[in-house]
């Protein structure tokens, strides 16, 4: 085990291009290149292709590093306070991703260049595995994703997240930042550290489990939402009933409602009326009406007479439109 202090602060934080990832492990080499940043990495190898480190630092600037990956190690990090903004080359998370707080993330990306940024106080906890370390303990099939992943070099996942993970994170990054001396990797220790890493290993493992089966639930739903929507803006000038959507796609109202706030942002009758006027607008066609409001506009929908009294505006609104077939409706 080797930890390094808080060294003094001064001046501003600069990064060297392309340090390799085992480098970061290195709190020799942190000393001089985070010279005069406050940080300290507490790095104990715990088992032969496990190693368990912990990071602290408070910078006051923004700080990027540049890594290339040499480690030939699996990388499963949790985030006790603070952000982690990632970029790695290769689509891998070309768009950039973001480590948050009280959040894991898992990542194997031999030889591939990447930069990852702090700024402020930042806390994480991170397991090293050797990749066949790691296969020998994802031998379920609900794993098989995993293995595929690993095997092509190129895996990064976000969104770690559960209790029972955090908790143990918080355990073990509490008992090891009170580490400052090989001294204490006795036989022992050094047996309690290795299960240590199992554990929280497993913890990541079941919160991924976790995760794969909500949204295993979530996609005949969602896809019934989509089925909703589309059949909602089949017919602009003739839109279904809440009823009518409801009896076509065997979801119930309120979960029509709810799921279109949550999957599309909007309502029903604002998703509708956002669709149907920027086709008006498209074909320059907009009727501005209620002038109560400077610049303000509504857009008139002609509802079908048999629509009500259980319509389309009485099903989501409960207001049913006057007779004449039509009603303004402005938001």
């Amino acid at each position: 085990m080797k930890t390094h202090p808080d060294a003094p602060r001064h001046g501003a934080i600069s990064s060297l291009p392309d340090v390799p990832t085992s480098s970061m492990f290195d709190t020799d080499f942190l000393a001089h290149y985070l010279s005069g940043q406050r940080h300290r990495l507490v790095y104990a190898e715990v088992a032969e292709g496990i190693e368990l480190c912990h990071w602290q630092s408070a910078f006051d600037q923004p700080f990027t590093v540049h890594t290339r990956d040499d480690g030939n190690r699996v990388l499963l990090s949790y985030q006790l306070r603070g952000k982690t903004d990632c970029w790695l080359e290769g689509g891998v998370a070309g768009q950039g991703e973001a480590i948050r707080e009280t959040s894991g993330c898992l990542y194997y990306t031999p030889d591939r260049r990447g930069h990852f940024a702090q700024h402020g106080v930042c806390e994480s906890l991170t397991v090293a595995l050797r990749p066949d370390v790691l296969r020998t303990w994802i031998e379920d099939e609900e794993d098989a994703p995993l293995r595929r992943s690993l095997d092509c070099g190129s895996c990064f996942r976000t969104g770690y997240r559960g209790e029972k993970l955090h908790q143990a994170a918080l355990a073990i990054s509490r008992e090891l930042k009170h580490l400052r001396t090989p001294a204490c990797d006795t036989p022992g220790a050094r047996l309690i550290r290795e299960a240590q890493a199992m554990m929280l290993t497993g913890l990541f493992l079941e919160a991924g489990h976790a995760d794969l089966s909500r949204a295993n639930a979530a996609t005949p739903q969602r896809q019934r939402l989509m089925a909703a929507r589309d059949y909602l803006l089949a017919d602009l000038a003739h839109p279904p009933t809440l009823a009518q959507m409801a009896a076509e796609t065997g979801l119930s109202a309120m979960r029509i409602k709810r799921g279109f706030r949550e999957l599309f942002g909007h309502s029903v009758y604002g998703l509708f009326q956002q669709t149907r006027m920027r086709e008006a607008q498209q074909r320059g066609n907009v009727k501005q009406t209620g002038h109560d409001t400077p610049g303000s506009k509504t857009l008139t929908i002609v509802a079908r007479p048999d629509d009500h009294p259980n319509g389309f505006e009485t099903g989501l609104y409960g207001h049913p439109a006057a007779n004449g077939h039509s009603s303004r409706l402005g938001r």
